[in-house]
């Protein structure tokens, strides 16, 4: 038995996380660590448990994958248990990990989660990622002779104590209730270091992360995200409002430069006779003028510029048409 230490004896860690390629999310994901040398910014902390949820579409198997991609020198493995490798490929795709230190398995491969215990223990992979724990404990808890219940927390568990001892980081990918929350146990919640939540809003299109019920190891921050090609690009809360707002104001420019273009007075200048009785003909004449105005300024001019002077010129010609039925002042 070894004797108590004094707070001044304890030795800092220095290797407490491992970093990750996307600084944004290490940054992030744990608190920056000034008198470290190692990590620079916090990063995934070793010895961490960290249990993951989000909406429908919100892109859990997609950050998942980007993790595993963003750390080359670390090995790391994904079980899956609600699709198969060739549908998440095809999920993916075009997105790729281009280097070898990431593997996949799933039902087919490791048919029962001792099959998968098996390969961590053989393997020892540093980044344990499991999908999701309610479809294992759906699958195996009747062989187990426990409930569903008791089933999630006997895989958390095992997982637990291979990722301390490893000194890894496990995530995982469970489902929520229709309030929100972890679906299962609140023993299963408790002994977790971290929630992730990624959320996905349908009508407004708009995706975030954060923490959700608990962070052991880190600020209580929200992060925004895009997916691109299966690629996510992150944005801190001020770089996301102001990108929403260069949006709108290019949204704006935009509707502006099509409410004010000859090609747009020209079709409301036609439009508004349509009520008129011989309008189907006078409309073919319409349509006739802006034809040959257009073929006459494109011999000559690029297509933008053409189609701008067809217009505005074709413009004054149907103004006389409008005259000669009537329907317009000289």
């Amino acid at each position: 038995m070894g004797k108590p230490l004094l707070f001044s004896e304890i030795k800092e860690n220095q290797d407490v996380s491992i970093l990750t390629t996307n600084e944004k999310f290490n940054k992030w994901f744990s608190v920056y660590l000034p008198n470290s040398s190692k990590p620079k910014f916090g990063g995934m902390i070793k010895k961490s448990v960290i249990f993951v949820t989000g909406s429908s579409g919100a892109g859990k198997t997609t950050t998942m994958a980007n993790i595993m991609s963003w750390v080359p020198k670390v090995s790391s493995v994904f079980y899956a248990r609600e699709s198969n490798l060739d549908e998440i490929k095809n999920q993916l795709s075009p997105f790729e990990i281009k280097h070898n230190n990431a593997l996949f398995c799933d039902s087919e491969t490791h048919p029962s989660f001792c099959d998968f215990m098996d390969f961590i223990e053989q393997n020892q992979p540093e980044i344990v990622i499991v999908d999701s724990i309610q479809a294992i404990a759906t699958e195996e808890h009747r062989s187990w002779k426990m409930t569903k219940d008791d089933a999630v927390e006997n895989i958390r568990q095992k997982l637990t104590t291979y990722i301390k001892k490893r000194e890894g980081v496990l995530f995982i990918i469970g489902h929520n209730t229709k309030e929100g929350e972890f679906a299962g146990k609140n023993t299963n919640m408790q002994m977790v270091d971290a929630h992730m939540v990624l959320e996905y809003d349908k009508k407004t299109g708009i995706r975030k992360m954060y923490w959700g019920q608990k962070n052991r190891k880190g600020p209580m921050k929200t992060m925004y995200y895009e997916i691109h090609n299966g690629e996510i690009i992150y944005f801190n809360p001020e770089e996301y409002e102001n990108k929403i707002l260069e949006s709108e104001k290019e949204t704006d420019i935009q509707e502006s430069k099509s409410l004010l273009t000859p090609k747009s007075i020209c079709e409301a200048y036609i439009k508004q006779f349509k009520n008129k009785s011989d309008f189907e003909n006078f409309n073919s004449a319409c349509k006739r003028i802006i034809s040959n105005t257009l073929k006459s300024y494109k011999k000559t001019h690029n297509h933008e510029k053409a189609e701008r002077m067809a217009y505005f010129n074709a413009l004054e010609s149907i103004h006389i048409i409008a005259v000669n039925y009537g329907w317009a002042k000289n």
